[in-house]
């Protein structure tokens, strides 16, 4: 039987229902950038993220001076890690401002990166927040949303990819993984609350459900493997820490085959694995990544490219967040952005580490799975869509939430 601990099972009737509907519907418009163009979104395809960016800093001040009766108090990192991933951040930030000047480019991006995430996202947002669970429930709701207008507006065809309302497939797979890490969360918060929840968790199951499948038919490896590095963690960790019994995980095994073999496996055959194998054949296992991270690297330059590098140049974006500002803002940069993401990834496995993790579970496999990912797809920015947003919150709760914050 699970151990539950007072961070997931605090009093539901105080849990605020309106930040979660709050939270969606930002996440939600955040993630229109990743639409395709079409004429409702045409001339807001950029304009309302960025709107919907804003709002959301607006109302993270608006909340924070309220609950601290206007005195501006500004949270520190909770451990010498959470020092150093702040720091590296900084540099990362200066330097990208630094490679914008050089170019005459406008600095909107790395004065976003400098101030705006690390103050009002990183320190401010878990401040606000009660705990993990809203930004889980969020993230399942919003993901879940997108995910069901998808295919009522453009049903899958049949056809060799699916992307729906999404400007590509790998944009859907982006989403996907968001829905269904969230999902899996939301399950393990319903199924070991004190609340029956009987139909929420039919509910629930059915989108995670929904989701996976999503998922596979995008034929996103990137978020697939994503996800599995997700669940192995999250199941590795509920083991070793013996929050979860034999009976338990029989019940999970065999329900996961049930479902895998009943709808997924040819699915997954004629997708995945045959596309997999293709490239395979071809030698371009990395779908052609690898020539555009070669020319990346062989024009490397202190300061970068310029921010029209890829749309100008390259004429195809980098698939890898690092290598983005590699060739667009110089490999100095980019250096701290990966000792950041070290830092990050340290301070995840200390805290998983430890015999209470609840209040930061959530936050410790989100911010692994979604570090490799960015591996695979470029995804750090400042204006950004739902899956970016959630790890810069998650961020925030690894680098700054204390257990007596919870």
């Amino acid at each position: 039987m699970i151990n539950y601990t007072s961070s997931i099972s605090y009093d539901d009737k105080k849990f605020p229902y309106a930040r979660v509907i709050f939270l969606s519907l930002i996440f939600m418009m955040a993630s229109i950038g990743l639409f395709r163009s079409t004429p409702i979104f045409q001339n807001n395809h950029r304009f309302i993220p960025i709107l919907t960016f804003l709002i959301f800093i607006s109302f993270s001040i608006y909340k924070y001076f309220t609950k601290r009766s206007l005195f501006l108090k500004l949270k520190l990192p909770n451990s010498v890690f959470g020092w150093l991933a702040l720091i590296f951040w900084e540099f990362f930030s200066i330097l990208v401002i630094f490679s914008q000047i050089s170019h005459g480019n406008n600095i909107f991006l790395g004065v976003g990166l400098l101030f705006i995430l690390p103050i009002f996202i990183f320190m401010v947002i878990p401040y606000i927040l009660i705990s993990e669970k809203e930004v889980v429930y969020s993230g399942f709701i919003s993901g879940a949303i997108l995910l069901s207008i998808s295919y009522l507006f453009y049903p899958p065809s049949g056809s060799v990819y699916y992307s729906g309302i999404f400007e590509n497939p790998n944009n859907l797979g982006i989403i996907s993984f968001q829905t269904a890490l969230c999902g899996i969360f939301t399950i393990y918060y319903l199924f070991y609350s004190n609340k029956k929840q009987i139909i929420l968790k039919i509910i629930s199951t059915l989108f995670l459900s929904f989701s996976i499948y999503s998922l596979v038919i995008s034929r996103s490896r990137s978020s697939l493997l994503s996800l599995l590095i997700a669940a192995f963690i999250f199941i590795s960790f509920l083991i070793i820490k013996r929050k979860i019994n034999g009976i338990t995980f029989i019940g999970l095994f065999f329900g996961s085959m049930i479902f895998y073999f009943s709808y997924l496996r040819e699915i997954i055959k004629s997708l995945i694995l045959k596309k997999f194998l293709n490239q395979i054949l071809t030698n371009s296992f990395l779908s052609g990544r690898e020539r555009i991270w070669k020319t990346i690297i062989s024009d490397s330059k202190l300061f970068g490219n310029g921010s029209d590098y890829f749309d100008e140049k390259l004429g195809i974006a980098a698939h890898n967040g690092i290598l983005h500002f590699w060739g667009a803002y110089g490999y100095l940069s980019s250096i701290f952005l990966i000792l950041f993401t070290i830092s990050i990834s340290i301070i995840c496995i200390k805290k998983l580490s430890k015999t209470n993790f609840d209040n930061v579970f959530f936050s410790s496999v989100y911010a692994l799975s979604f570090l490799s990912l960015n591996l695979a797809e470029s995804l750090i920015t400042f204006v950004s869509h739902s899956p970016t947003i959630i790890f810069y919150i998650t961020v925030g709760f690894l680098m700054f939430k204390k257990r007596t914050d919870i």
